[in-house]
């Protein structure tokens, strides 16, 4: 697609993110036939695991037959530069480094700590967060730091058009903003771990590469073994329950310490040392 037009470029971002959005509407017909009140578990994970192929398929579609750059499909969906081990251990290390330094800051408590659940309970809590955390990281992955930069990056350099899908994964976060201050951290948190993410995209050459790393954070930052909020007593099922100071700058206010101060600096730090220490990232930093 040479000399592609601004106002087609940015119809596209629309159009892939109403494809991540149809995608999961059809993925989620289940949930909505046996009833979203008292769900059972493995429907909701048999539909957040086929939520996968079904968004990858129509955004494979959507790029090949409506936006016409077959190109990005070829360069998404390839698993050339994919290298999990390396950036697993990373991706384990952020959200246990978050957290433990929150406990150790006393921006966190310990409330109580059950590592005696019955099998059952942790293999269902386990199962249904491993599938969220994989639908999540990777589509989100493909759709914002994939799909929708790849597009613009056809008419502004890579940052540049990062940019945008920054500020749109940003904005639908904001519904779990407590007011305007949280909406404000949701908006920095939200861009900041999207430059995160888009420098191992960077670095690497492969998206998968920052599906591992998001995937794993919200794997352990979203587990539903843990619990953090505002406890008094211990939540049955959990292994950890956690309680956040008031401040709600250290603590990341209602929506959590994914907005946190720490987190917003550990965005930061990890985004600097990964284009640091990797040569193919500095070669080509700015552009």
């Amino acid at each position: 697609m040479k000399n592609p037009s601004s106002w087609k470029l940015w119809l596209h971002l629309l159009g892939y993110f109403f494809c991540f959005g149809i995608a999961g509407s059809i993925a989620a017909i289940p949930r909505f036939i046996f009833g979203l009140e008292n769900e059972q578990p493995h429907i909701l994970f048999l539909s957040e695991i086929a939520r996968i192929p079904i968004t990858i398929y129509v955004l494979y579609l959507y790029a090949r037959h409506i936006a016409k750059m077959p190109e990005i499909n070829t360069k998404l969906l390839s698993f050339k530069g994919w290298r999990p081990l390396k950036w697993f251990i990373l991706g384990s290390v952020l959200p246990v480094l978050l957290i433990s330094s929150m406990i150790a800051m006393n921006y966190l408590q310990v409330v109580d700590a059950n590592w005696n659940l019955p099998l059952p309970v942790i293999a269902t809590g386990l199962l249904v967060s491993l599938a969220i955390a994989l639908a999540s990281g990777i589509l989100e992955e493909l759709v914002f730091r994939g799909y929708m930069l790849e597009t613009l990056n056809k008419k502004y350099s890579f940052w540049v058009a990062g940019l945008s899908p920054a500020l749109i994964f940003a904005l639908i976060h904001m519904g779990g903003a407590g007011n305007v201050l949280n909406g404000i951290q949701i908006l920095a948190g939200g861009i900041l771990v999207s430059v995160l993410f888009m420098s191992v995209y960077k670095v690497t050459g492969s998206i998968w590469n920052a599906c591992i790393i998001h995937g794993l954070w919200n794997f352990i930052i979203l587990n539903d073994l843990i619990s953090i909020g505002n406890h008094e007593n211990g939540i049955p099922g959990k292994f950890l329950t956690l309680s956040p100071i008031e401040n709600n700058i250290l603590s990341g206010g209602q929506f959590g310490i994914e907005v946190s101060l720490n987190a917003i600096f550990l965005y930061i730090i990890a985004a600097f040392l990964i284009l640091y220490f990797n040569k193919k990232g500095t070669k080509s930093a700015i552009i």
